[in-house]
């Protein structure tokens, strides 16, 4: 397949992914509202639960499958083009299904078939990958692929261990909670992290160099497992739970200065809005200093009795860190035509990021009524940065993923 069909194809996940964040945004406007104007005909729980499945199924992992595609074209390249077009459907379904059912009915018959369906499709995903890639040179991008997929694996099973749970009576216990934060520990720092930083490390691989990528994989995936005690100080285990995530935390703190010492190998100049990647990393950095400082007893017990310090935390790992990330890499999509649209686009959805995120941690009593007003800011700079995804590059013209060494990774034999 010609490189103007590969580049329609990456074009496609896309505008997919884009179009479920909007979707997603909207769901998390109606959320802040119903806040303010409770609706009979709404229940808040049910669309916070349709919300949070659908920001994992709906727009990370569509997100993640397009990046793997598009910087490991080596390894997708040897899976047959039916996988990921069955990928792509039953991600669709399920997500989908999830965002309609959860909102529907909550925790139900329908809603759970629907995200295990999601999880269906994520170990595809991950199974087809893993075979693919067994035979390639462990660079430092390799093995934060394999890892990640590894972690992808793991963290579902949180989802499953919740039915014998559930089983045994103690639906709503610290068991049954744990089982939740197990998944989601694995699932955003295991699972998107290491396929974030493998696309970074590939993006330095491909300038030429290798940095340190591999002393930042060992510590980070070795500190990976033990931070998670750090997800269940909230039932008060022993002093030792802390100790040994803390100590974990710290060493990813190492991991990522070192991987700020290798951005320098990064060609900037290159590299279209830059300046995402480094409001990225940033938030990155701040994750890991927040999750070390969660160690200590005071700030953990201060987190436990405040939701809004855990929503804040989740949104700066998943938009400030992972949501900004995947944008900055489709920004290598969109014509130059729209650069202008994508770059104001960004800056509306970063504004309101940044000032809800404020909010949330300052908690004034008209905070409900800010919360919902710069809210607004997201489905508005979402939608500028979908609208500048439907201008396709000519045939005869070079787009960014191509013309720029960075980015140029594109599928040599996908889908087939």
């Amino acid at each position: 397949m010609n490189n103007q069909l590969h580049r329609n194809y990456l074009q496609k996940w896309v505008r997919i992914s884009l179009f479920n964040l909007l979707v997603l945004s909207v769901a998390g406007v109606l959320l802040r509202a119903l806040i303010l104007v409770p609706v009979p005909f709404f229940n808040y729980p049910h669309i916070l639960h349709a919300h949070s499945h659908f920001a994992f199924g709906g727009w990370v992992l569509p997100a993640l499958v397009f990046i793997t595609l598009k910087f490991f074209p080596e390894i997708c390249g040897n899976v047959a083009g039916r996988h990921w077009r069955n990928i792509m459907a039953l991600i669709m379904l399920s997500a989908y299904g999830m965002l309609i059912s959860f909102a529907w009915q909550g925790y139900g018959v329908v809603s759970i078939s629907f995200s295990t369906l999601s999880l269906v499709a994520s170990f595809y995903y991950g199974i087809v990958l893993l075979r693919s890639c067994g035979h390639y040179t462990s660079s430092g991008s390799i093995l934060f692929l394999k890892a990640g997929i590894v972690f992808c694996l793991l963290s579902s099973l949180g989802p499953f261990a919740l039915g014998p749970i559930s089983a045994m009576g103690k639906t709503g216990s610290q068991l049954y909670y744990n089982a939740i934060y197990y998944y989601l520990h694995f699932q955003y720092n295991g699972f998107f992290t290491f396929i974030v930083l493998a696309v970074l490390y590939k993006i330095i691989e491909n300038s030429g160099y290798a940095g340190k990528s591999k002393t930042a994989f060992y510590l980070l995936s070795g500190a990976c497992v033990p931070t998670f005690f750090l997800s269940v100080l909230w039932t008060g285990p022993s002093i030792l739970f802390n100790w040994l995530g803390g100590f974990a935390a710290i060493i990813q703190l190492f991991a990522v200065g070192i991987i700020l010492r290798d951005l320098k190998y990064v060609r900037w100049r290159n590299l279209p809005a830059g300046w995402l990647l480094w409001v990225s990393i940033f938030a990155f950095l701040l994750k890991n200093v927040l999750q070390l400082l969660s160690a200590f007893p005071w700030i953990a017990r201060m987190a436990t009795l405040n939701s809004d310090y855990v929503i804040a935390y989740l949104h700066l790992v998943l938009l400030g860190f992972i949501t900004t990330f995947l944008i900055w890499i489709m920004a290598g999509t969109v014509s130059p035509a729209r650069r202008r649209v994508f770059h104001f686009g960004c800056l509306v959805l970063l504004s309101g990021f940044v000032i809800t995120e404020l909010i949330l941690v300052v908690q004034k009593p008209a905070s409900p009524f800010a919360l919902f007003l710069f809210s607004l800011f997201f489905p508005s700079g979402i939608a500028m940065i979908w609208a500048s995804a439907w201008v396709t590059y000519p045939s005869s013209e070079k787009s960014p993923v191509q013309s720029r060494g960075e980015l140029q990774s594109i599928p040599a034999s996908l889908p087939k």
